[in-house]
């Protein structure tokens, strides 16, 4: 999951020949529309239990995704805090560039450089594909849970 390699055998295919539909990989089983609309649908009975008068759709998503959600916040939070650094490096960088020192200073400036914008954009991916995922369960979750379909 870490770096999307489960994709490679479909992409061989696909620039051998064109697609169709059993070249695709197998959904996750928490992906799919039963399990999505199994876990909110459970949220809900308990929500509405609790809170009979005033159900709120809303908790019952947060009680069923919150901690999800709560990770990728995280995660948001710590690649943002990456983009920070990111010029602050550079700016020590630029600084140590123009006294002229010498030293393994600017090395470690200049790797620290390189790897943050690395990681960054590794987490930017992982925050782009994990926020993905959620998106598409949220909503076959409510479509699930407004219509009374989850085939």
């Amino acid at each position: 999951m870490l770096t999307f390699k489960f994709v490679n055998p479909m992409m061989d295919i696909g620039i051998t020949r064109q697609l169709d539909f059993t070249d695709l990989l197998e959904l996750p089983a928490e992906l799919r529309a039963a399990s999505c609309y199994d876990k909110l649908l459970s949220s809900w009975n308990v929500e509405h239990q609790h809170h009979h008068a005033d159900s709120s759709l809303l908790r019952a998503m947060s009680y069923a995704y919150g901690w999800t959600y709560l990770r990728l916040g995280l995660l948001k939070v710590i690649n943002d805090s990456l983009g920070f650094v990111s010029p602050l490096l550079l700016n020590k960088f630029i600084k140590f560039l123009q006294k002229g020192s010498s030293g393994m200073d600017g090395y470690i400036l200049a790797i620290s450089l390189g790897l943050t914008s690395i990681i960054k954009s590794f987490l930017d991916s992982q925050y782009s594909f994990r926020l993905s995922k959620l998106k598409l369960i949220l909503r076959s979750s409510i479509m699930g849970i407004v219509y009374r379909k989850y085939i």
